[in-house]
């Protein structure tokens, strides 16, 4: 139903520099996949409305970034 107020949340943001061996799950698959070793997760939150109740609420995740091939590359972003 549409993001208003998109915004970093200052203090979610987790490094993971050697995400082929992180203890983390997700880091530790899609680094193998995809052959990257520093993984950066950064938190964010965004005013919507709700679908179901048509109400406003606050939804909130994580932009993962991986380095590869000497580039940032969004692995995930909403």
């Amino acid at each position: 139903m549409g993001i208003d107020n998109y915004r970093i949340d200052e203090g979610r943001e987790f490094a993971f520099e050697d995400a082929k061996n992180a203890n983390n799950n997700l880091v530790r698959q899609s680094a193998q996949m995809h052959g990257h070793d520093l993984e950066v997760w950064v938190g964010y939150r965004f005013d919507t409305v709700s679908p179901k109740t048509n109400k406003p609420r606050q939804a909130s995740g994580y932009c993962k970034l991986a380095y590869l091939q000497n580039q940032w590359k969004i692995i995930s972003l909403l």
